[in-house]
């Protein structure tokens, strides 16, 4: 295919990426990730905090392979484009009347839970002790030793 006839289609993928590109800038401006100050009336100022994911894509094909023909030369682009955003809230930066800044999160942090499983048996282990002597000590009375 010569040059001339690929310009027409540099023209259609160019304008299909910079569209997407100009929704993705619409849409993921630093206002979705760092939200509008929210003053209440005790004077404490709360700003929202986003975490933003987004994924562009876009492709095209140029060409009909075997059934391309002189006249079918102009019109054998195809293409396309997609954007997809995920916008989840993380947290609140408080600011309190005095200055004072701290770091409210919008859900409990992630527990680990290997971690959590052992530092509750740890916590639980007199308890967990207790029981056992107990069970132990009544499987002997049953079985007619002593306690």
């Amino acid at each position: 295919m010569n040059e001339n006839a690929k310009a027409p289609q540099r023209e259609k993928l160019s304008t299909i990426i910079e569209n997407a590109l100009e929704s993705i800038k619409e849409i993921s401006d630093v206002n979705t990730v760092v939200g509008d100050p929210i003053e209440t009336v005790g004077g404490v100022t709360v700003i929202p905090i986003s975490s933003l994911s987004l994924g562009f894509a876009s492709g095209g094909v140029d060409g009909l392979g075997k059934q391309t023909t002189e006249k079918t030369k102009k019109f054998n682009f195809a293409g396309g484009g997609g954007t997809g955003i995920k916008i989840n809230p993380v947290g609140f930066l408080v600011v309190k009347p005095s200055g004072d800044v701290s770091y409210l999160a919008a859900t409990p942090a992630p527990k680990n839970d290997r971690l959590d499983t052992i530092l509750d048996m740890i916590e639980r282990s007199p308890e967990l002790i207790k029981r056992l002597r107990e069970a132990l000590a009544k499987e002997k009375t049953d079985s007619g030793s002593e306690a």
